[in-house]
């Protein structure tokens, strides 16, 4: 999953071993999208690590943030939790 990618980088920059941090995966439709939350959260002073796939031509992929306080969470809640997608049953 990309987002473990940049979860990591996330973690070595903005990271506090001394406090556990949690993951919240959310999504977005495309890496338009992708990057336009990024922009929102520089936006809002809010760092965050974009991580840029190099097999696939730089592409955008996955965005982690710095470990947010229950303020500073309130900017995602516009973007919906990732899902398992359902499981194909084939007869």
């Amino acid at each position: 999953m990309q987002s473990v990618h940049a979860a990591h980088e996330a973690g070595i920059r903005f990271g506090n071993p001394e406090v556990i941090s949690s993951v919240v995966i959310c999504t977005v439709p495309n890496e338009a999208a992708l990057k336009e939350a990024k922009d929102r959260l520089d936006w809002r002073g809010i760092r965050n690590y974009i991580f840029l796939e190099d097999d696939i031509g730089d592409q955008a992929t996955a965005l982690a943030t710095e470990p947010l306080d229950r303020e500073r969470k309130k900017f995602l809640s516009s973007y919906p939790l990732w899902r398992e997608p359902a499981k194909v049953t084939s007869i």
